[in-house]
């Protein structure tokens, strides 16, 4: 990743937060479990999930209800995530949560030296077809690969590779719209 796109994602409002909680935990060496925990929480603030607005209440503070320390235990997360997720509800950007979350995967991909990527087929291909686009996909990036494999149908034939950095789009659904697209311009030009 390009160190000139993590200073400008780190510019947003979501980038500081997530700057700033990576900062300390890339401190304390524990970048991964805290990205982890983040997403995990991130999920269970997401509207419309039970609880919600029980642990929103919880982590702004007040009194917090008599079963949150066992709660807490139970979930482990560490400490920097309980303090982080405080400042989030105190400043009213739960609602900055999923792009948080995103960016800090960034930070720790960048940080790592590695990728995640979602690839998509129209159709489910076979263990043999997934190390070779595995293998195509490492000699590209050349570092360590997270790669999960789903199935869209939209796609017609062909791959869709996607990151949160890079979209490489060799679906058949592409090569007719950037088709359809030229044959547009072209007759619209005369």
């Amino acid at each position: 990743m390009d160190v000139d796109l993590l200073k400008a994602m780190c510019s947003s409002v979501p980038g500081r937060y997530a700057f700033a909680v990576f900062s300390v935990a890339e401190k304390l060496g524990i970048i991964e479990r805290t990205l982890k925990e983040v997403s995990i929480a991130a999920r269970l603030l997401e509207k419309g999930q039970p609880f919600r607005i029980v642990i929103l209440r919880a982590l702004h503070g007040g009194t917090p209800p008599s079963w949150w320390d066992a709660f807490c235990k139970t979930v482990n997360f560490h400490e920097i995530v309980m303090n982080f997720l405080a400042v989030v509800v105190h400043n009213r950007r739960v609602s900055c949560l999923h792009d948080i979350v995103r960016l800090l995967g960034m930070l720790v991909d960048h940080a790592l030296n590695q990728e995640s990527l979602s690839v998509y087929t129209a159709h489910e291909i076979n263990d043999e077809q997934k190390e070779q686009v595995f293998h195509k996909l490492y000699r590209l990036f050349g570092k360590k690969l997270f790669v999960s494999f789903d199935t869209d149908e939209s796609l017609y034939g062909g791959i869709l590779v996607q990151s949160n950095t890079i979209t490489i789009d060799a679906s058949v659904k592409h090569q007719i719209e950037k088709f359809a697209r030229g044959a547009r311009s072209y007759f619209d030009g005369e």
